[in-house]
């Protein structure tokens, strides 16, 4: 059988295919992947994602802690968020970004005795409106938003403007 020079024959061509599969397996599969360094002024903040709580401040995390290939459907809203929590500190909930991946996540968090009262008071007796939790509301009105975002009815700027003032709010 005549082949054009560098040509390759069909097994060496297959042999190359499942090196190339393997490889990407590989990779997909290493679980010393990106990492995603995150650290908290003031330090020691408690670092919650998808699969609960991942240590404190200063911390790196793997991005498929962040965004696994697997979780529940209620487990759905968390996919993607960073929650950094911390006695006397108002909550930090983001949404990681691949370039929060790339520079890694600095946060100064916000220290107040009132948000020290919010903080204590959220975690002994959540407040309720109606049969919905204020985390809960809070939680939903941010799926809605990054939905809004994701479907180009809103821009980058207007979301995260409406964004800080959910999260800012009592």
């Amino acid at each position: 059988m005549n082949r054009p020079t560098g040509a390759l024959s069909p097994r060496a061509r297959i042999a190359g295919l499942l090196g190339a599969l393997l490889a990407l397996s590989a990779a997909a599969d290493d679980p010393g992947g990106r990492q995603l360094r995150i650290e908290s002024d003031p330090p020691g903040a408690e670092v919650l994602l998808i699969g609960g709580i991942a240590g404190r401040t200063p911390l790196s995390v793997g991005e498929r802690a962040i965004y696994p290939n697997d979780y529940s459907d209620e487990q759905a809203p968390l996919y993607g968020l960073v929650t950094l929590r911390r006695a006397g500190c108002a909550t930090h909930v983001q949404r990681v970004t691949l370039d929060d991946i790339e520079r890694g996540m600095r946060v100064t968090l916000d220290c107040d005795p009132a948000a020290a009262m919010t903080a204590s008071g959220a975690a002994s007796s959540p407040v309720t409106a109606g049969d919905e939790s204020v985390s809960q509301r809070r939680l939903r009105q941010l799926q809605v938003l990054q939905e809004l975002l994701d479907e180009g009815l809103m821009s980058a700027a207007e979301e995260q403007r409406i964004r800080r003032a959910l999260l800012r709010s009592p």
